[in-house]
């Protein structure tokens, strides 16, 4: 399997886990599904070759097998982040249990679950996790940080970027999902990518501290994404009401709880916060992948 699939893996196995249990089904014609036919294919590719039974498929179901795949593929992207980048990051201590059981149609469904619209402010993101996961808000902010890993294509999601940054690997898994929000001299900018009837805003960081001449881009996030450190609002189609420029220009009112956390996991407040996330969203991906 090429890596780049396994770094899927991790989204692969929340989208299977948002029904009440973890089914080996997803449903792709709903459009926050799109794109995971690529590492659902690749999965299989592995599970079943050719359609074929594997050691794979006679030991375990296709739910465990991608919610094994999902952790692989966190161990992975940290594997990736200390031999290549030079972190010093120690394995993820997620906790795998077998035993979820594959709907009858697997892979494939057809029933709708709710999965998390992009376009909700702070309140409804928070409430999302906590009535779907029996998430806390501090969970919440620990399992973001998995956006660290892959990007957006405007062709499939109708947003367009990487959460960390077009110089950082799609495939490296740290703390820079949280350090990214904290940055005194990022500037945050809102565009929309849809249209009036169907708009995509997403949020575009633009590093001010470097000259107009060189590349400043540093990422986008989501308005989900910028739940987690303001206290967002938005209208009823996703445009945010208040302003988040930077953390010195904003009408929109810190989260001071969630920021003292985010603290935690930057490498430019505290020592050893690549760990401090690495646990945290461990133990909130546990949660998730658990559904039995």
């Amino acid at each position: 399997m090429r890596l780049s699939r396994l770094f899927h893996a991790p989204i692969a196995a929340f989208h299977d886990c948002i029904s009440p249990k973890c089914d080996g089904c997803i449903n792709l014609a709903n459009r926050d599904n799109s794109g995971l036919d690529i590492p659902i294919n690749a999965l299989e590719a592995v599970y079943k070759p050719g359609g074929a039974e594997s050691e794979h498929s006679a030991r375990m179901s296709r739910a465990d097998f991608w919610a094994l795949a999902g952790v692989v593929g966190v161990q992975v992207g940290i594997e990736t982040a200390n031999e290549d980048y030079g972190a010093d990051i120690d394995d993820a201590p997620i906790i795998f249990r077998g035993g979820r059981k594959d709907c009858a149609t697997s892979p494939h469904t057809t029933e709708v679950y709710k999965l998390p619209d992009p376009h909700m402010g702070s309140a409804a993101t928070f409430k999302y996790f906590e009535d779907t996961f029996n998430f806390t808000p501090y969970e919440t902010v620990a399992l973001m940080g998995g956006h660290t890993l892959g990007a957006a294509t405007q062709s499939i999601l109708g947003f367009n970027g990487t959460w960390t940054g077009p110089t950082r690997s799609l495939f490296q898994f740290d703390g820079t999902y949280h350090h990214i929000l904290l940055v005194h001299d990022y500037g945050w900018n809102v565009t929309n990518l849809g249209t009036e009837e169907d708009p995509r805003y997403q949020w575009h960081c633009t590093d001010l501290a470097k000259p107009e001449t060189e590349n400043r881009d540093c990422g986008f996030m989501l308005d989900t994404d910028i739940s987690m450190l303001v206290d967002l609002t938005v209208d009823d189609k996703g445009k945010p009401t208040c302003e988040f420029f930077t953390l010195a220009e904003r009408t929109c009112s810190l989260n001071r709880t969630n920021f003292k956390q985010m603290i935690k996991y930057d490498s430019s407040f505290t020592e050893d916060s690549e760990n401090n996330f690495v646990t945290d969203f461990s133990a909130s991906f546990t949660k998730v992948i658990n559904r039995i």
